[in-house]
């Protein structure tokens, strides 16, 4: 009976599932980008953020185990999934979250002073309207 398999189709999962880790730290940092763009703040929703992100994680390992690994959880498999989110976080995540902070914290701004201008002009021009309704309906 055959328990194990071949070495190569270890070596095999074992960088599929790096990827795949490489991957989920991608997908992780959209996430983070995506809450820093609505909330302001990359602390706050920290926990539904991880909560929501943790399951996704679980979701798609367990599809990977199904394909890759027949359903059987194997120690190379899940070892490179760490191992690749674990690269990807301390190398290529710490280089372009910061360049993404910076590029969605400029366009808040400019979008709150967009949004702050046309809220003046809505205003006036309702102020506007407000006078000449007020003046067409004492006559």
């Amino acid at each position: 009976m055959h328990y194990m398999p071949d070495f190569s189709y270890q070596i095999e999962g074992f960088l599929y599932s790096a990827g795949l880790g490489f991957i989920l730290g991608m997908i992780y940092d959209f996430f983070r980008a995506v809450f820093y763009l609505f909330t302001g703040n990359e602390k706050r929703f920290a926990i539904a953020r991880d909560l929501i992100f943790t399951l996704f994680c679980l979701f798609l390992t367990f599809i990977f185990l199904l394909v890759m690994c027949s359903g059987k959880v194997m120690l190379y498999a899940i070892s490179g999934e760490i191992i690749g989110g674990v690269i990807y976080i301390y190398t290529v995540s710490n280089l372009i979250f910061a360049k993404i902070k910076r590029i969605i914290g400029k366009s808040r701004r400019i979008i709150i002073k967009l949004s702050s201008r046309t809220a003046e002009i809505i205003s006036k021009i309702s102020r506007r309207v407000k006078k000449t309704m007020n003046f067409i309906l004492k006559k």
